[in-house]
């Protein structure tokens, strides 16, 4: 009975290390050094600049409010470098204004890093206004809202909606 038992716990303890193995290779995060392409991001990251991709870095970490990501745009070989300004269960709105939308996160009017509110043009809101009505202003889980850093809009989530957690590349980070 015990050499049974010894061979179950052998195989347990044999088992939890290949698990351990396989999620650790899966949270390996490889560093490349990019060039952003690009001006929607002016302010933060400047056209020209070089970063660095975490490539991986969201396959075992959270995606926090905040974090300059890199982001797997359908149709296209160059991902796009964006900001998080929204993530699960944030709320966001719209407020009407003349001739234009500002986007409200949490309640409070959504500013790029200059302190100049985002102003949603008609197709931008439309947008993002199908989101809101699909879940109640809630975004979903392993969804993320995501702007460039200029107040009257870019290629961001006010053109393609909310992103989906697995098509973050990874974090940029600035500094090299």
């Amino acid at each position: 009975m015990y050499k049974r038992l010894g061979v179950i716990v052998l195989a347990i303890v044999f088992l939890s290390l290949i698990l351990v193995f396989h999620d650790s290779a899966s949270c390996a995060v490889s560093r490349l050094e990019v060039m952003n392409q690009g001006v929607s991001l002016t302010g933060v990251v400047d056209d020209g600049a070089k970063v660095i991709l975490e490539n991986g870095y969201y396959n075992c970490r959270s995606v926090a409010r905040g974090d300059i990501v890199a982001y797997n745009y359908g149709g296209s070989n160059v991902p796009i470098i964006k900001i998080v300004y929204g993530v699960p269960r944030d709320e966001f709105s719209f407020e009407r204004q003349d001739g234009y939308w500002e986007l409200l996160s949490n309640g409070k009017v959504a500013e790029n890093s200059r302190g100049e509110p985002y102003r949603l043009g008609e197709s931008q809101y439309n947008m993002l206004s199908l989101y809101f009505k699909d879940y109640g202003g809630v975004i979903p889980p392993d969804a993320y809202l995501i702007l460039g850093n200029l107040a009257g809009g870019s290629v961001d989530s006010t053109r393609f909606g909310l992103v989906d957690k697995s098509d973050l590349l990874g974090r940029i980070r600035t500094s090299i």
